[in-house]
């Protein structure tokens, strides 16, 4: 006999969007904070990490926001590692989780930066 699980274990590949200067708009559409699609303001700033590129890529399609055509693109999958070394460069100690994007009313996970590296490193 095997156990069930009760909770719904949902694969993270960490997945952002940065301004790469690139596309037809993309003359003063950079954002402040390095490139990088952030949530927040001052220290309360959260990177928008997404469970995976196809997250990403719906918020893209969803909501017209940081699009190709804008100069963003989607960059993933991120390591622990590198995800670390841009949340402390950037001095965010915050980070902002999507629900996994359907288009509707969806919610936000907030997490300190160390919490969700060490969420990251126990999935793995």
């Amino acid at each position: 006999m095997t156990e069930e699980t009760t909770e719904r274990e949902i694969p993270i590949s960490p997945t952002i969007i940065v301004w790469a200067g690139t596309g037809e708009s993309s003359v003063g559409l950079r954002p402040s904070g390095g490139g990088l699609v952030t949530a927040g303001e001052g220290e309360k700033r959260a990177l928008i990490v997404f469970r995976g590129p196809e997250d990403a890529f719906a918020y893209q399609r969803h909501t017209g926001k940081h699009t190709d055509a804008e100069g963003f693109k989607v960059v993933g999958v991120l390591e622990e590692r590198a995800l670390a070394t841009i949340l402390e460069t950037q001095d965010l100690r915050y980070v902002a989780m999507p629900e996994p994007w359907a288009g509707g009313a969806a919610g936000v996970d907030l997490f300190t930066a160390g919490n969700f590296l060490r969420m990251l490193e126990e999935s793995r």
